[in-house]
């Protein structure tokens, strides 16, 4: 997660889409936490019209969490 947000950081987009999308693939197994909303949340906002589902997921995994300010800044995007 930290390695896409520093490509992202970098603006080294089409690497931190794909670092980004990994890992949260590979999270998709556990329970939702923060970094897996975060990079969620950064997928739809790198992908643009295209970031529709992730804002929706990240949306879901914030309020999971418990941060409903995250979770409704989220569906704003939307």
């Amino acid at each position: 997660m930290r390695i896409g947000q520093c490509l992202a950081g970098l603006n080294h987009r089409a690497e931190t889409v794909t670092t980004l999308t990994e890992a949260v693939n590979l999270m998709d197994a556990l329970q939702p936490s923060f970094r897996q909303a975060e990079a969620l949340e950064t997928l739809g906002a790198l992908l643009d019209d295209d970031g529709r589902p992730y804002y929706e997921r990240a949306a879901r995994a914030y309020r999971q969490i418990g941060d409903e300010t995250a979770s409704l800044r989220c569906e704003a995007a939307l």
